[in-house]
């Protein structure tokens, strides 16, 4: 019994992110040991698992999915395995780090010719 202990230990996850992935993997899981003979029968199994109540890690409470976010966690899956569900930081994007007016600053600051205009609109 120590032996499977401290396997299970092991076998927890790491962080937040990866119970989260874990935790929709569990939700889609009916339907990635199925094979659909159509897209109906799929949609059909999703509409099902939209009224099933589930409690996501670290929550009191239960709550539903949408159709179409358990459609997204089923193809990720099925593309990327479990990093495909997993919860990952945003970067920001490049533009929203970098102030808006810097490139026309730029252009305004004064050359070696003079000081240039800004273009009129």
């Amino acid at each position: 019994m120590d032996l499977l202990t401290k396997q299970g230990a092991q076998l927890a996850p790491k962080n937040t992110a990866e119970a989260t992935a874990i935790f929709r993997a569990q939700v889609i899981g009916k339907l990635l040991t199925r094979v659909f003979q159509s897209h109906g029968d799929l949609a059909s199994e999703i509409r099902a698992l939209t009224r099933v109540h589930h409690r996501p890690p670290g929550s009191s409470t239960t709550r539903t999915y949408s159709a179409a976010t358990i459609e997204r966690w089923y193809y990720r899956f099925k593309k990327r395995g479990l990093a495909g569900i997993t919860l990952h930081r945003r970067q920001p994007s490049r533009c929203r780090s970098e102030p808006r007016a810097a490139g026309l600053l730029d252009r305004a600051r004064p050359t070696s010719r003079g000081a240039r205009r800004l273009p009129r609109r």
